[in-house]
This record gives structure tokens, C-alpha cells and sequence, in this order.
């Protein structure tokens, strides 16, 4: 109602108030007036007067919503007609027509507004939509796509922007043409801070543009680091594979894994938290393994990994940065069979034919350079030679391990036996190296689970979930600091949604150890204009499979934009630090009022005969009103009431000859 489209520069709304204004006086002397205005909303105006003060600032009209709330509202036997004011665009995706004749009143229908198709009026470029992923990865280049749509200006060039708050990230030039349906726009722009980001889509206004309100379209976005994916194929069922899958990448909300154990000599089980995720058995193509960051080798045997499965390894980590890591066992390192190939070149460590291994239980020793690695970061008084206090943190025995002959001379080694040793120095437990452009380690231990069952057992803490993290983040080249920041964080799984439309919210609570927290009682309270004071609260419930993961649905009914706190209460009812998030949720487009600007007359005609009411343009609004208060005068209502059996009548007849007849006596009057 905003359109100014009337050849005196009025704007539809303006057209309207003026009609009603001038004929206030002469309605509110004839009739009881109740006056509605609507948006998205009903709501009724305290009198006729007040419409002067309105503005057209609501962004969605729903006029099936508005009859229904005003003409439904009132009762039938006092309520003579309705008299509607719009242009007809109803944007609730509402049936109008038929709402409007299930009311059972006459509906005299006042279109505001005119048909601009083919007019100078009618030249217009929109932004009907946009198309962007939700999450983005932080550095990592990314697509926005602008959906554009024109009329009346074939051959004009203009300039598409994407713009967050006043940087501009992305343009691109478009040459607008005049077919029915949307032109698509690339605009690749590369994040690079986390956090949920808004960006607005624009097309600076054209100077022969009717309006502006509609060149500009936002969308809401998670930026993310990546999450990770590891592979992990382990030889044989061992409590190092249930404890590794069960207590850290099963709980890991950050990664995505595929883990395959074998049960059987070539025969594997797996399990896995990839969403969709068909394949079976170990991954054999290079597009498969280059969607994973991290591949952890059990106590497999080469034969089952494959020659050419080897040789795509080999290439990932060097060429594309991967990260490969080898854990000890009997078929792991010589013993496996892998002297001599492609992983043999990846690992830090010199393989030999030999299979032996160190059975005997022993304390790993943490070497100066390990103390300084961040693999160890936080965790360093677990491995040192004596505990920094009496009560202090002490580690579990390894049960053993595999020889590795030698380190070679590119490797840092973090970990040794603490009294085994040979010509080379003492005997490596974990070394990691370059290898190209990827990482490479090689840990002789498989017995890491003791430092968590153990340390579990006795309620002390235990470093296996942070020691295991870091580890594949820097496998991974990332730093774990930043990939398990403790705290809160909230997401949905849209950045833009449609009226009626499931909001499924997300949200991840992550401790001061780096794990999800599964205990807490999460609440979102959601707030907006539509609403006005009303808070909607809903409870967030755990998500089975992901560690520390919570989710809510909720049904937005209007177009607004919602604010959506959300709230972590750990069981004590503390809510833990940064444990409280707040984030916007857009639904319906800011600009959808003006995605349609014509007068839509089949709408209001069809209002009109359907109800048996009166379909006129405002121009001749006037007439229409005079001619309501001009029946209104002429109606006479006519009471009849019978006479033949009335009691109280004929009591009070009877009444009156009784006393004529007692003062006639008493007087002797004849």
C-alpha cells in the first residue's frame, strides 16, 4: 500500500485515508463503525479518525486473515456489510475468495491502486530470491546466488552487489532481458570469520524505478571451520577400536567419521555419523578419499588395505594435505606387511621387516620436544616423570607396544619408552613429520584406552579425549583450541524460511574438557514484532547420535524477524560460561509486499460477487459510501406486536373499568 501509482503521487494507503476521512462525519451519523487495520495482522482501530495516522509498513498483507478477524468478529445480527480497502496482493497464501463468502455478509470492496503493465510506472527490478548454503567454511571460497527479476527494462545493465553491513564483498554486471522467470547472478566471495553472518543482495535503485523497497534481499549464515571427517579402519575387534569410536569420535560433535573394523579376514563392520552415506566397505575411489581430512590405520594388515588403496593414500596427504596416522599392533608397521610400501614413505618412522613387539606394561615418556608440541597442549602433567603434586594426575601403563626401529630424520619424536632403547636412542611411541603438503604420524601404543577407563574408574580426569583431539586436528592442520571452543553455539538449518514453514533449531554445548555436554536442559524463547510481548518458549531435546547436540522445531506463523534465545542449564541449574546465545531467524522477505505491484482486480471482483457486494475503484470510492448511509437513512425497522393475547394488556383493562366503575358508586355519579 506504499505503491505510488495514482497520477496525483499518492501512495495507495494515502488514496484510501483520504476517501474515509472525508466522508467520517456523514458515516459516523448514520452507522455504528468498527475500523480494522491489517498487515500480517488484524487490529481494530479505536475510530474512524485514527486511519489518518497509519503508515503502510507491514511486510506481508493477509487479507483472508483480516475478514476473517473483523467480519467474524462482529455479531451477524447487528453487522449490515463490510466495506473493504486494498489492492488485492494478499501474500499468506490464503484462500481469499473462499474465506470471504464463508463469512455470509456483503462485502463492498474499494480497490486502491492501477495496472501498470506497459507503463513507465511499471518498470521494476526485484531480488526474488537468494541461494547460499547454511553453514559456509571460514576460508574457503563460497556462492551466493541472486535470483533477479525485471519487466519493462529489456537490455538495461546493472550492477549486482553483496554487500555485510557497508563492505562490499562481491559484483557482477547483468544485462536484464524481458522473459518471464528469474536471472541468476554468481557472486563468490570467501569468508573468513566465524560466527553467523547476515548478507544483503542489492541493485542500487534505477532513477526511472517506481520502487526500491524490493532491490535488496538478506540471507543469514553460520560461518564454520570445516568439519572434519576421519576415516578409521581397524584390523580386528580390540577395546582400542570400542574406545577410540565409542568415547571420542562418537562424542566429538566437530568431526564426521566412517570407522570399519574388521570381523573377518577381508570382512568389515562400520559405523558411522556421515549423513547419507551408502557406500560399503573400506573406500576404494580418489573421489571418496579426498572427502575425508584424517585416516587412522589399526592393526590391519596391508593385504586388506591394498596396493592401490596405498598409492591414492600416499598421494592425498602429500598432494592435497591429508593427515595419516598408523597406531601399534601386531599387524601394524612390519608386522602388517607395509616395509617397502606407498605408507612407508608417508610414516616418520623407518619400516623394517621386523614385527616385534614390547609386551611388557610401561609409562610413556614425554620428550622436550612433545612438551612444546601442541598435540600436547593442556595435558603435559599427565606425562611427566613425576606428578607436579602428590595428589597430582598419574597415567595409566601402556600394556605394551610395537618396535619401530628408527625415527627418520625429518620426525619429531613426542613420546618414548622410558628404559628401552637402541644404537638409535630410545625406542619412539609417537614421532610425527611433514610429508608434502599433509602431516603424518605413527604412535606404537594401542592401548591408549587405559587412560580413560582407568582414570575413569578412580573419578580422576583423564587427557585420552584432548590427547586424541589435538592429535587429528593436527593431523588435520588445525589448531584445537579454536575447533572445541567450550561454550554454546546455536544454528538452524535454513538461513531463511517461509511463513508456516518448520524452523528446526540446533545447538551444540561444548564443556571446559572439549567434549559435548549431554546433561543439560536447553530452552529457546523466541520473540518478534508479530508476537509483540507474547515469548514463545520451546524446549530443545538431546540429539541421540551426536555428542553434546540438541535440537527444537518450531512453526513461525508471520512474516518477521524473530530473535531466538536460547538458554543451557547444566543439572545443578548453572548455566555454564558462554553458555547463553542469541540469534535472528528471517521469516517471509522483508520485501515480498513487493513482489507483486499490480492491482489485482480478479481477486476483489471475485470478493465482491461473492458476497454479494460492490466492487468499485477508490476513485469513485465516494459514491459508494453515500449511497451506504443514503440506504441506511431510508431502512425503517417496524416493531409489531399482537394484541389479541396480551395478559398484561388485558390485566390492565380490566384494571381500569374496575376503578371507573368504584368511583362512579362512591360519587353516585351515573
Amino acid at each position: 500500500m506504499s505503491v505510488k501509482d495514482d497520477p496525483q503521487g499518492r501512495a495507495r494507503l494515502e488514496q484510501a485515508q483520504q476517501v474515509l476521512l472525508e466522508k467520517e462525519r456523514r458515516l459516523s451519523d448514520v452507522f455504528e463503525i468498527s475500523i480494522y487495520q491489517f498487515d500480517a495482522e488484524t487490529r481494530p482501530l479505536k475510530r474512524l479518525g485514527a486511519v489518518g495516522m497509519l503508515a503502510p509498513n507491514g511486510s506481508e498483507t493477509n487479507i483472508a486473515g483480516a475478514l476473517r478477524t473483523a467480519v467474524g468478529g462482529e455479531k451477524k445480527s447487528r453487522l449490515i456489510a463490510a466495506v473493504l480497502f486494498s489492492d488485492g496482493i494478499d501474500n499468506s497464501g490464503q484462500d481469499v475468495v473462499g474465506t470471504a463468502k464463508q463469512l455470509g455478509v456483503p462485502i463492498h470492496v474499494v480497490a486502491t491502486g492501477y495496472d501498470l503493465t506497459g507503463t513507465d510506472a511499471g518498470r521494476d527490478v526485484s531480488i526474488a530470491g537468494v541461494e547460499c548454503a547454511d553453514p559456509l567454511p571460514r576460508n574457503t571460497q563460497a556462492r551466493i546466488m541472486a535470483l533477479v527479476e525485471a519487466r519493462g527494462l529489456k537490455g538495461r545493465v546493472v550492477q549486482v552487489e553483496l554487500v555485510e553491513k557497508d563492505a562490499v564483498l562481491a559484483t557482477a554486471s547483468l544485462t536484464l532481458d524481458d522473459v518471464e522467470g528469474v536471472q541468476r547472478v554468481e557472486l563468490l566471495f570467501t569468508p573468513e570469520t566465524k560466527g553467523r553472518h547476515e548478507y544483503t543482495v542489492r541493485i542500487p535503485k534505477l532513477s526511472d524505478e517506481l520502487i526500491g523497497q524490493n532491490n535488496q534481499h538478506s540471507v543469514s549464515t553460520l560461518v564454520v571451520d570445516a568439519r572434519l571427517r576421519v576415516l578409521y579402519v581397524e584390523g580386528g575387534i580390540r577395546a582400542e577400536y570400542g574406545t577410540l569410536v565409542g568415547r571420542y569420535l562418537a562424542r566429538d560433535p566437530t568431526l564426521e567419521y566412517l570407522a570399519m573394523v574388521q570381523t573377518k579376514p577381508g570382512l568389515f563392520i562400520q559405523r558411522t555419523n556421515i549423513p547419507d552415506w551408502t557406500e560399503r566397505g573400506i573406500p576404494s575411489s580418489e573421489e571418496l578419499l579426498k572427502t575425508f581430512d584424517v585416516f587412522i590405520i589399526g592393526d590391519l594388515d596391508s593385504r586388506f588395505l591394498t596396493t592401490a588403496r596405498m598409492v591414492l593414500l600416499e598421494k592425498l596427504v602429500r598432494d592435497e594435505g591429508k593427515g595419516l596416522l598408523m597406531i601399534g599392533g601386531e599387524h601394524s608397521f612390519g608386522g602388517g606387511g607395509y616395509a617397502g610400501s606407498p605408507l612407508a614413505k608417508v610414516l616418520p618412522v623407518e619400516i623394517t621387516n621386523k614385527a616385534d613387539q614390547i609386551t611388557e606394561p610401561f609409562r610413556v615418556k614425554l620428550t622436550a620436544a612433545g612438551r612444546n608440541h601442541p598435540i600436547f597442549t593442556g595435558i603435559t602433567e599427565y606425562f611427566e616423570d613425576h606428578p607436579v603434586a602428590a595428589d597430582g594426575p598419574s597415567l595409566p601403563d601402556l600394556l605394551g607396544c610395537s618396535l619401530l626401529e628408527r625415527p627418520k630424520p625429518s620426525a619429531e619424536v613426542l613420546l618414548v619408552h622410558p628404559e628401552r632403547g637402541n644404537e638409535h636412542g630410545p625406542l619412539t611411541v609417537l614421532a610425527v613429520h611433514p610429508y608434502g603438503k599433509g602431516r603424518a604420524a605413527a604412535f606404537a601404543g594401542d592401548t591408549t584406552y587405559r587412560w580413560y577407563q582407568v582414570m575413569q574408574s578412580l573419578k580422576e580426569s583423564s587427557p585420552y579425549i584432548r590427547f586424541w583431539g589435538q592429535l587429528v586436528r593436527w593431523l588435520a592442520g588445525q589448531e584445537e583450541e579454536e575447533a572445541l571452543e567450550p561454550g554454546l553455539r546455536v544454528n538452524t538449518d535454513k538461513g531463511f524460511y517461509e511463513p508456516g514453514e518448520t524452523v528446526r533449531l540446533e545447538a551444540v554445548l561444548i564443556g571446559e574438557d572439549g567434549r559435548g555436554v549431554n546433561n543439560a536442559k536447553l530452552q529457546a524463547v523466541f520473540t518478534s514484532e508479530a508476537t509483540g510481548d507474547r515469548k514463545i518458549r520451546v524446549p530443545l531435546v538431546r540429539e541421540a547420535d551426536r555428542a553434546g547436540a540438541y535440537v527444537a522445531r518450531f512453526i513461525p506463523r508471520h512474516s518477521a524477524l524473530y530473535h531466538v534465545e536460547v538458554t543451557a542449564r547444566l543439572p545443578d541449574g548453572t548455566v555454564p560460561p558462554k553458555g547463553q546465545q542469541t540469534i535472528q531467524i528471517q521469516v517471509g522477505r522483508p520485501s515480498a509486499e513487493f513482489d507483486r505491484l499490480d492491482l489485482d482486480e480478479a481477486t476483489l471482483q471475485g470478493i465482491a460477487a461473492a458476497t454479494g457486494g460492490q466492487y468499485v475503484h477508490v476513485a469513485r470510492a465516494g459514491r459508494l459510501l453515500e449511497s451506504l448511509v443514503n440506504e441506511q437513512r431510508a431502512r425503517r425497522v417496524l416493531l409489531e406486536q399482537p394484541l389479541y393475547n396480551p395478559p398484561l394488556f388485558w390485566a390492565l383493562c380490566v384494571g381500569l373499568v374496575t376503578t371507573e366503575w368504584l368511583l362512579r358508586r362512591k360519587y353516585r355519579l351515573r
